[in-house]
């Protein structure tokens, strides 16, 4: 048995289905599909196309365990856990989404419609509780970690799970592509001695997840963040709203908040100014004030709360020390090729100082010279 059959007979015991006739026909339904290699009609008839033997127990309890990690953040109780690995298993196995067909009499391989989703996870269609996993406020709709497809009743319409959550249950990373263009890969600087940090890591230590940073130009806004973070123990993950294109913000921060969740850390939003914007509606903000994650918002301006109820802690960053300018300098400029009072007069953030000291590395090693001012 493929190992997330497995996974799924696990999701199904922690619900005492085992019993139940439709998850009986399904795992009959796929217990089929390893037969001596004989084809279906919902089956591709390459057999090392669809081969997941390789499943073993292993990898089921890493499934289990990724799905436990993802309910733990999401703040998911059973039956949504146990939904969102139905929606999802159809795009880790071939063989479950053949099943899928089977059941919902089709001839082709099929995503699970709500019905059969709420079905194999043992709620009753009529149930409230079901209906209520599903609602636009839940989190699994809410995060955007499963998707509803179109179709002329609710109950029929597909439900799939989003590409980073089936690529996390499996171990994998696959951003969403609106993430992507967003994600601040340059290297994490940490440890800087700026004003903010010993608040901002007060803060999330003892659990207030929300923060507004009021960054000076020159501000240390985005590494006093990670830096709080270290300090209180919890991993971050960095996005540049600045980039953002003219798309809903909401979308954006959704988003956003998904990847951080999956990555099981806190999420810094530089460039947070735009959500304060005025053409910009309540929408984003309220969404980032509920997230299921530690969020810090780094801005140039003071907050605006623009009719919130709920309002960020709120941290001012000033310009780094002059000290503290020297010493991230002095990772890569040595003193005797610069001095000191060639360097302080520069207010940069640390990401700039650090973009700059590894250019003047590039060209030291091209000519063979030393730095001048």
């Amino acid at each position: 048995m493929a190992g997330l059959t497995a996974a799924m007979h696990a999701a199904a015991e922690r619900r005492a289905l085992v019993d139940d006739p439709q998850w009986t026909s399904l795992c009959a339904i796929i217990d089929m599909t390893w037969s001596a290699g004989a084809a279906s009609p919902s089956r591709p008839t390459d057999r090392a196309a669809v081969d997941v033997r390789a499943f073993d127990a292993d990898t089921a309890a890493a499934i289990d365990a990724a799905l436990g990690r993802i309910a733990a953040v999401f703040a998911l109780d059973d039956i949504a856990a146990d939904l969102l690995l139905v929606a999802a298993a159809a795009d880790i196995d071939p063989n479950i989404a053949a099943a899928y067909g089977v059941l919902l009499g089709a001839t082709a391989p099929r995503p699970a419609s709500v019905a059969l989703a709420l079905e194999l996870a043992g709620v009753a269609v009529t149930a409230p509780a079901g209906r209520a996993a599903l609602a636009p406020t839940a989190p699994l709709m809410r995060w955007g970690l499963v998707n509803l497809g179109d179709g002329p009743q609710w109950l029929s319409r597909h439900m799939t799970g989003s590409v980073d959550v089936v690529s996390t249950l499996l171990g994998a990373v696959t951003d969403d592509p609106m993430v992507a263009d967003l994600a601040r890969w340059e290297p994490v600087i940490e440890d800087v001695i700026a004003d903010g940090v010993p608040e901002l890591a007060t803060m999330l230590s003892a659990g207030h997840g929300w923060c507004w940073v009021e960054n000076a130009i020159g501000g240390a806004g985005v590494a006093a963040a990670r830096t709080a973070f270290a300090a209180a123990d919890l991993r971050c993950v960095v996005a540049d709203l600045a980039s953002a294109g003219a798309e809903d913000l909401t979308e954006t921060v959704t988003a956003l908040v998904r990847w951080a969740g999956l990555h099981a850390g806190g999420l810094i939003l530089d460039g947070a100014d735009r959500l304060v914007a005025r053409e910009v509606g309540p929408e984003p903000v309220a969404r980032l004030a509920t997230a299921p994650v530690p969020v810090v918002m780094v801005g140039h301006g003071r907050w605006t709360a623009r009719g919130q109820r709920l309002l960020p802690v709120t941290v001012r960053c000033g310009p780094l020390p002059v000290a503290e300018r020297l010493r991230l300098w002095r990772v890569h400029v040595p003193a005797d090729e610069v001095s000191d009072e060639s360097l302080v007069a520069y207010r940069l953030t640390p990401e700039q100082i650090d973009a700059a000291g590894r250019y003047v590395r590039a060209r030291r090693d091209l000519t063979t010279g030393a730095v001048t001012a």
